[in-house]
């Protein structure tokens, strides 16, 4: 025996069934339009191919502490921040000279590619950046390095990473050599014949 609420809906389909089939095309619109617009939205989210490179894990603070004596503080840390197809990490560390003029510092930025087309924008960056005025090429470290004589820093290219150093007097960063650059540079990615 047939129930009397299914012969009903049998008869309601057929007697809306134009309504039925409008509201049936417009949910499957709304599903639809649901779905294109999630996978627009994944496909424009950078994809992380490589891991971003925390730089206080490039020179811990006992090695540090070789360099800035017994009373190094580390002084800034920064979690990698990801801005497009890089991501950048800070890491810095003091002498602990309360004497502020005079504090000797160490400091690495690296900028790390999280994907090939990050490797591309690092290497394309680092060599229009190493082209400029007040850059003196270093051989032996790294894929490539330079120093850059008006900042004090040296700027080294390493596989995916773009690693900037920065050690001497906090102060006059400007003052930094090459040499003292160098030293901390060991500590980090070492001469290009170690890395073979």
């Amino acid at each position: 025996m047939i129930k009397p609420y299914f012969l009903s809906a049998v008869q309601y389909a057929r007697t809306h069934k134009k309504h039925l089939l409008i509201g049936a095309l417009s949910v499957v619109s709304i599903i639809a339009a649901v779905v294109i617009v999630l996978l627009y939205v994944e496909s424009q989210r950078t994809k992380i191919l490589y891991s971003p490179m925390n730089a206080c894990n490039l020179l811990l603070e006992d090695e540090a502490r070789d360099l800035l004596g017994r009373r190094t503080l580390q002084s800034d840390a920064k979690t990698p921040v990801i801005t497009g197809d890089v991501a950048v990490s800070r890491c810095g560390y003091t002498d602990g000279n309360p004497d502020v003029e005079a504090m000797l510092v160490a400091a690495i930025m690296v900028r790390s590619a999280i994907n090939d087309d990050g490797v591309t924008q690092n290497n394309d960056d680092f060599f229009a950046s190493k082209a400029t005025d007040g850059k003196e090429a270093v051989d032996g470290i790294g894929d490539g390095a330079y120093f850059d004589t008006l900042r004090g820093q040296l700027h080294i290219l390493d596989e995916r990473k773009w690693i900037i150093l920065s050690y001497g007097t906090g102060s006059a960063p400007e003052a930094n050599t090459l040499d003292d650059a160098l030293a901390l540079a060991k500590k980090i990615v070492g001469p290009a014949s170690e890395q073979e």
